[in-house]
């Protein structure tokens, strides 16, 4: 008996364990929907603070529940112990009276403001713009005091709409009810831009002051998240709100200003490098990649741009250099560029891929003196290479084939080559001999060049355009531009790098061509036999139609003339009857009528004869 209640009492101290270590690793989160932080995206729960308790869990072994509610919600959640943790919270000495805060920041809120991206009364960093404007807040973000402070420093005032969350605010902005929100980190899309920062803070997680070991727990995983990626939240933060300084942002009133009152800026590029920028003969417009991100940046910022032709890209940069161009576009950068042709480069918008070419089972040194094929045109990109490889020699060519003919020849180790470039224009099938270079690829920034005599508005108003490029639209371009087939397929150029397969589809091509002729004449022969016999067989049909025809015609003649001959016949037979009943007394009479009577059956007997005939 009382193994028995041993046995019980320790197998419900088993289960007390066991619900009290499962009730540990439950942890509630409480959350306000903030834009790409925490909320429901595409069904599930997602963003920047989802992902972070993710990773802590694999430290902690933790598993969530989250509840959503206002902001003030939140906060009286986590305090009377309905919820373990909310965030991300500013700190405040009023706030560290009810809260535990973690020793890590989750976050670096900045505290900006934000207005639809149509708006066009509110300029960047002008202060004076927001006077008397409809600004909404997140009621109870510790944001709006600095935001109070910043407007009465700047002598400000505004109206202020209160919301429960984020996304009850991005509503209001997007119906028009407000005219800009002030708010933390924020993801910009071409709905809304930045028009300004007054403030950064870091913002943290927060706990109930009796959760002391819970909050340990959570200091000990972000710990040790630090210590094994020191840059796991940067990565974090860019991977949810984009880099920080690449944040859309509105113009400023010198730029509106230039934007409302500015000539079309003359723009000079490449006309022969196909397919990211190209003279195009038929019509003598310029296409590609590049063009078409300019009229993308030219509907951002509303300037008006102008190509200007020029035989060749060295041509562009003395234009450029010389004043008489505003913009060149898709270069790459250098101090030593710049100096040289006296302008000032864009933010990148562009990244592109350059493939290292060489002769087909060759390997090379790339820490050894290598000589390097290269367009002439291609300035930047030389001055780009010689820094990151000081080693290598530049050995100019007029044109790309010129480039890969003189590694094919033995005059350069590699060279260097737009992916984008070699695979539209098929250089890679055309140059077997050569092979990309797997070991090593490089990616190279391109931006626009920008003269230094243009207002400074319109270096600024370039790069504020760039951060609003979306990298959806950016890719759909690149895409457009890369399936277009300039180049017409050069069948010599097949025949030579691929001699085998041509080889073989020649004779096979051969072999059909005899097969196809001998088939021509058999059957040829065999129409002519079939024309011949069916020609026969339509004599014989003719011949046998006529002979039917003329028997017919002969039995229809007999049959009639015997029928008609019968009828005479008749009569003589009758009356030589008659004449014998009357005339018995006279002998002549009856010979004569002897006679007629015996030729008269003389002559039935031959029409007898004569139907018989007509009857074979």
């Amino acid at each position: 008996m009382l193994k028995r209640i041993l046995t019980a009492v320790l197998m419900l101290f088993v289960l007390l364990v066991v619900n009290s270590a499962g009730a540990s690793n439950t942890v509630r989160i409480a959350y306000s929907d903030i834009d790409n932080f925490v909320g429901i995206k595409d069904g599930r729960l997602a963003g920047y603070g989802v992902a972070l308790f993710d990773a802590i869990a694999e430290h902690t072994g933790w598993t969530y529940e989250y509840k959503s509610g206002s902001w003030e919600q939140c906060l009286e959640w986590v305090k009377n112990g309905e919820a373990d943790f909310t965030f991300p919270a500013q700190y405040s000495e009023q706030r560290a009276a009810d809260f535990l805060f973690s020793r890590q920041n989750c976050i670096l809120d900045f505290a900006a403001i934000y207005t639809s991206g149509t708006n066009s009364d509110i300029l960047y960093q002008d202060y004076q713009s927001l006077q008397g404007k409809r600004l909404g807040m997140i009621k109870g973000n510790y944001l709006n005091l600095c935001f109070d402070k910043f407007v009465g420093s700047k002598g400000i005032s505004v109206q202020k709409f209160y919301y429960s969350s984020g996304a009850e605010v991005n509503e209001a902005l997007a119906a028009g009810k407000i005219d800009a929100i002030m708010s933390g980190n924020c993801v910009l899309d071409e709905d809304k831009k930045l028009v300004a920062k007054f403030d950064y803070l870091p913002a943290y997680i927060i706990t109930g002051k009796n959760n002391t070991a819970l909050m340990e727990q959570l200091d000990q995983a972000m710990r040790a998240i630090t210590l094994e990626n020191p840059y796991f939240t940067a990565a974090l933060y860019e991977n949810f709100y984009g880099r920080a300084d690449k944040l859309a942002k509105g113009f400023t009133r010198a730029e509106l200003a230039y934007i409302q009152t500015a000539a079309p800026l003359r723009v000079v590029g490449d006309a022969d490098n196909y397919p990211m920028e190209w003279l195009d003969g038929k019509n003598g417009v310029y296409k590609g990649t590049y063009q078409d991100v300019l009229k993308v940046l030219a509907q951002n910022s509303g300037l008006t741009m102008e190509m200007t032709y020029t035989p060749d890209m060295a041509s562009s940069w003395e234009l450029l250099a010389d004043g008489r161009a505003d913009v060149i576009s898709g270069i790459v950068w250098t101090k030593e560029l710049e100096a040289q042709y006296d302008f000032l480069h864009t933010d990148s918008f562009l990244k592109e891929n350059y493939l290292i070419l060489g002769r087909r089972g060759e390997s090379f040194d790339f820490n050894s003196r290598l000589k390097v094929a290269m367009k002439t045109s291609f300035i930047g990109t030389a001055d780009y290479i010689r820094q990151k490889y000081p080693q290598w020699q530049i050995v100019d060519g007029d044109t790309l084939e010129s480039c890969l003919e003189m590694v094919v020849n033995g005059e350069a180790d590699i060279m260097l080559g737009n992916s984008i470039v070699m695979t539209t224009n098929r250089y890679l099938s055309k140059y077997a001999s050569l092979m990309p270079v797997m070991t090593v690829s490089m990616e190279i920034p391109v931006g626009f060049g920008i003269s230094k005599k243009c207002p400074p508005e319109v270096l600024s108003i370039f790069n504020k355009s760039i951060q609003k490029l979306d990298a959806g639209a950016l890719d759909k371009i690149i895409l457009g531009n890369s399936i277009v087939k300039h180049r017409a397929l050069d069948w010599r150029e097949f025949i030579k790098n691929n001699f085998l397969v041509a080889g073989t589809v020649f004779f096979a091509v051969l072999a059909l061509s005899f097969t196809g002729i001998f088939l021509f004449l058999k059957n040829r022969q065999q129409a002519r036999f079939n024309n011949s016999l069916a020609e026969a067989l339509a004599a014989a049909e003719r011949a046998r139609s006529a002979a039917e025809y003329a028997h017919n015609a002969k039995s229809e003649f007999l049959s009639r003339m015997s029928h008609e001959i019968r009828t005479p016949i008749n009569a003589i037979v009758g009356m030589s009857d008659i004449a014998k009943l009357r005339a018995a007394d006279s002998q002549p009479v009856l010979d004569c009528l002897e006679k007629i009577d015996t030729a008269s059956r003389h002559l039935a007997a031959l029409v007898d004869d004569v139907l018989d005939m007509s009857k074979i």
